[in-house]
């Protein structure tokens, strides 16, 4: 896919453009077939991050936790650094100390293995 970054651009702009509007369930249906567009193999981790800001917008931090955490699981190593970063900060806003220490756990085993 040769214009991945302009495309995941472009879904993150629609989206937002949605959500701006008030139109909540098209912004997320947006997100949503965004990621099922680059499926698995190929997401980006610029729409992982909004997904999820999305979602932590809506008060659904939950759900921003598990969009995370699969990401995390899923997607290849060096393409993690802007999720774990955006994860960090929302388990500080919004996760129990033990979620903190989870990320924060998860961070370092991270870094210690791309050594």
């Amino acid at each position: 896919m040769p214009h991945k970054g302009i495309n995941v651009k472009n879904w993150i702009k629609y989206a937002t453009f949605e959500e701006k509007n008030s139109y909540i369930s098209s912004s997320r249906r947006v997100y949503e077939r965004s990621v099922e567009f680059f499926g698995e193999d190929n997401i980006d981790e610029r729409l992982v991050v909004a997904f999820a800001k999305f979602k932590e917008g809506q008060k659904e931090h939950e759900r921003a936790r598990l969009i995370y955490k699969y990401s995390l699981d899923h997607l290849p190593k060096d393409s993690c650094q802007e999720i774990y970063k955006h994860y960090t900060v929302h388990e500080r806003k919004f996760g129990s100390r033990a979620a903190i220490e989870d990320v924060i756990v998860s961070k370092r085993r991270f870094k210690y293995e791309e050594v």
